[in-house]
């Protein structure tokens, strides 16, 4: 059976069953106990666990496991979430959004350290600390920063974007409609993050690509160029601050406005997972005959 979002709500779907907060319940648990026996293991400090590569593959291990835990329990097929793979070349030119993604994202980070200066005397070290920038990778020639590396390129994008993408989304639209679904998925997307303003945008692009392209591949393609390209840009030698704002703002901001500008989803919009199971229910009556 097929819905789409005007109508979503009184036609049956898996994640009409599916609940988003038992995110919250032993995945949660796990990553204290995860976090506890990293501190112990490794003998980092609580501080250094937002950079250990150990602590981050752990994490996303869970979540792998979280989602596959759902998708059996609710009967959600992973491939129909994948979609299929595009075959038009020209549907591909959307993973170049991870340029102006980036240089959004290189934007809102220098906003970051310098709020984190501006609020260092009022609120202390603490927080601050917590707000200030740390290279997502290392430069140095050692096996942490090419696993770190490997893991950002694979693991990370399948990962992040069959969560927040795949099945938080679905469920989110279902419940509360495309407009506010989108809207909480990115804000669930960006909480995981410290740059919260970059990736509440990059988690709309994503959204889109992904109603766009009816593809899963397109978002985690440019998830992964995403990631590539923040650790060729960290490994620049830093050039004056006027370049942050000057450049990257005017050349990013246009470009995405205008990319969710065309590209939101009207109310009779499809669902990828519904026309996917459209697909197959087409296939499996042609086989049939």
């Amino acid at each position: 059976m097929v819905s789409n979002l005007s109508a979503g709500a009184e036609q049956q779907s898996p994640f009409d069953q599916f609940r988003a907060r038992s995110l919250l319940t032993w995945p949660l648990l796990t990553f204290l106990v995860i976090g506890v026996v990293t501190v112990s293991v490794t003998g980092s400090t609580v501080s250094d666990l937002g950079n250990n590569t150990i602590l981050a593959f752990e994490i996303e291990a869970v979540y792998a496991l979280w989602i596959i835990w759902q998708c059996r329990r609710h009967c959600i097929s992973i491939p129909q979430l994948f979609g299929p793979l595009p075959r038009n070349p020209r549907t591909w030119i959307y993973v170049a959004l991870a340029v102006p993604l980036v240089a959004l994202s290189t934007v809102t980070v220098w906003l970051r350290v310098r709020v984190s200066h501006f609020l260092l005397p009022q609120l202390g070290t603490s927080f601050t600390n917590w707000l200030a920038y740390r290279p997502q990778f290392g430069h140095a020639a050692d096996v942490w920063t090419v696993v770190s590396l490997l893991q950002g390129l694979t693991l990370v994008p399948v990962v992040e974007e069959l969560l927040f993408r795949g099945l938080l989304f679905h469920r989110w639209v279902r419940k509360w409609g495309v407009t506010r679904g989108t809207l909480v998925s990115s804000c669930a997307f960006s909480l995981m993050h410290k740059d919260m303003l970059g990736t509440f945008v990059f988690g709309l692009v994503m959204a889109l690509l992904y109603m766009r392209t009816r593809s899963l591949m397109i978002p985690i393609a440019c998830h992964a160029l995403d990631v590539a390209l923040v650790f060729m840009i960290q490994g620049v030698p830093r050039v004056s601050t006027w370049w942050n704002l000057s450049l990257c703002l005017p050349v990013a901001l246009p470009v995405l406005l205008l990319f969710l500008h065309r590209h939101w989803p009207g109310p009779n919009s499809y669902l990828p997972y519904s026309l996917s199971e459209k697909n197959k229910e087409q296939t499996d009556s042609i086989n049939r005959i």
